[in-house]
């Protein structure tokens, strides 16, 4: 077995390095001692060197180099090569090693427990860019879109063709479990804001901006005149924007509502928690024609809007370096990142595309993000008045008789204060309830008001003066229950 010492040789200007440095390579390969071998060949390069530029023994050297990397699976060694040999390489060489060294990468991330088909599809979303099809796309990322692009089947929900050969991939907003129409639209649903109940002042707001008002005629000639008096051939571009409530979903459904009314195809993006604690940016087209380029942003070359959901959650990305699987997600997230950051930015710039922020109350946006969708205008959802309250209830009770014989007064003023998504939940939850009884007893049972009470006063504040009278309110019908009780009884 050949000595490691024989290896250190420390050429001088006397001899011809590069040659030697070969010559010890080539025997400690055929002994055996591969990695030893790469890293002599890779010596060899970098002593045959003459007047700046490689020899042929080097360039030699460092292709040997590169071989045996391979076949020792050395993914950093290989990495370490194709370093030295990249600027020699053609641009099909280059290619070619790229694809090697993504090969290793998908080898050593499998033994940590990926798996390798998901990695192959992350490799073809990060070359074509982001799919426009049905099948929504996500950024695994650590902190501030440090990860790379996945598939997440299923986590959007499914596909299915619309009318009019429109792809439409279904997302699950945060909306209850499906029982009332207050949950976010998805699906083939267009939701448009003469379907949104409970936003009276907010629709007024976006209105006088000229949000859902190209159907009406008179509009339509106002615009015509305001062109040609001021000499335009269009209205100026929209500011992007900024939707923000107390709830998370009240914003979402307002903005999904905004969207609708440009009958034009829906990018949304949004950031969900991912596997093991990482964070995701998950991405859906929503609307956009089967025959589009299969690049996302050719979805919105034409014209589209882009929705950014919860955007006070987005973390910006990072600049700094951070150690990951040898530096596989590292060159992957540099260019998903960029793509997503540019993409929103020529957004916002776009005249033909229309950008939709969601933001709660109660968070700030990073100063990286406002810098990116800037110029904007904030829209304001403020909790629901009375008015709006009273339409909220008069709409459920249109699509779930059951709750009709609780008094509508009732429950518009014991839901003061709280946000359209709780009243929501909270008569879905009632409605279940008695659903469930019924299916218990094997007979109708309504919603009661006890039921109905019970379940808006678990959104309720314990200190507020709705939860004091809720509470009243519970407690006089259980004892008009007994009352009732009573009565039956006493007369048996």
């Amino acid at each position: 077995m050949t000595e490691l010492n024989e290896f250190n040789h420390q050429p001088t200007p006397d001899d011809n390095s590069a040659h030697l440095l070969s010559h010890q390579a080539k025997q400690a390969s055929t002994d055996g001692h591969l990695e030893m071998a790469a890293h002599l060949y890779m010596a060899a390069f970098d002593a045959g060197f003459e007047e700046g530029e490689p020899s042929q023994t080097a360039l030699k050297s460092i292709r040997e180099a590169w071989n045996l990397a391979c076949s020792t699976e050395d993914r950093t060694l290989a990495e370490h090569v194709f370093q030295k040999m990249e600027p020699y390489l053609s641009p099909v060489e280059a290619g070619e090693c790229g694809k090697k060294l993504r090969d290793l990468a998908f080898s050593h991330l499998e033994t940590l427990g990926l798996d390798r088909a998901q990695l192959e599809e992350f490799a073809e979303a990060m070359e074509s860019g982001f799919s426009a099809g049905p099948e929504p796309t996500a950024i695994f990322e650590g902190s501030g879109f440090m990860g790379a692009a996945f598939p997440l089947p299923g986590a959007l929900g499914s596909s299915d063709e619309g009318e009019e050969g429109l792809v439409v991939a279904e997302a699950d907003g945060p909306a209850p479990s499906g029982v009332l129409s207050g949950a976010p639209a998805t699906g083939s649903e267009r939701l448009t804001l003469s379907k949104l109940v409970g936003y009276r002042e907010a629709k007024e707001s976006v209105i006088s901006m000229g949000v859902g008002r190209t159907s009406s005629e008179d509009y339509r000639e106002l615009i015509e005149e305001l062109n040609k008096r001021h000499g335009v051939s269009n209205p100026p571009a929209m500011d992007a924007l900024l939707i923000r409530a107390d709830a998370r979903e009240d914003a979402l459904r307002f903005a999904q509502a905004v969207a609708g009314e440009s009958g034009r195809p829906l990018v949304r993006m949004r950031m969900d928690d991912g596997p093991q604690g990482l964070s995701v940016l998950s991405l859906t087209i929503q609307g956009s024609a089967a025959a589009n380029p299969s690049k996302l942003t050719s979805v919105l070359e034409r014209g589209g809007v882009l929705l950014l959901e919860d955007l006070d959650l987005w973390e910006p990305p990072y600049e700094e370096p951070f150690e990951d699987f040898g530096g596989f997600i590292r060159a992957s997230v540099g260019r998903g990142a960029r793509d997503v950051m540019d993409l929103i930015r020529r957004a916002v710039e776009h005249p033909s595309v229309t950008v939709i922020a969601t933001v709660s109350r109660e968070n700030s946006i990073d100063a990286f993000f406002i810098d990116l969708v800037t110029p904007f205008t904030v829209v304001e959802i403020d909790l629901p008045t009375a008015a709006e309250r009273d339409d909220i209830w008069a709409e459920i009770a249109r699509e779930h008789p059951s709750i009709r014989n609780v008094d509508r007064a009732d429950l518009v003023r014991f839901t003061n204060n709280m946000p359209r998504y709780d009243i929501y939940m909270a008569a879905t939850e009632a409605v279940e309830e008695a659903y469930r009884e019924a299916v218990a007893l094997g007979q109708y049972v309504p919603v009661s008001a006890a039921n109905v009470f019970e379940k808006i006063a678990a959104y309720q504040p314990l200190e507020s003066e709705e939860y004091q009278a809720l509470e009243q309110a519970v407690v006089e019908s259980f004892r008009e229950d007994l009352v009732m009780l009573e009565d039956i009884f006493g007369d048996e």
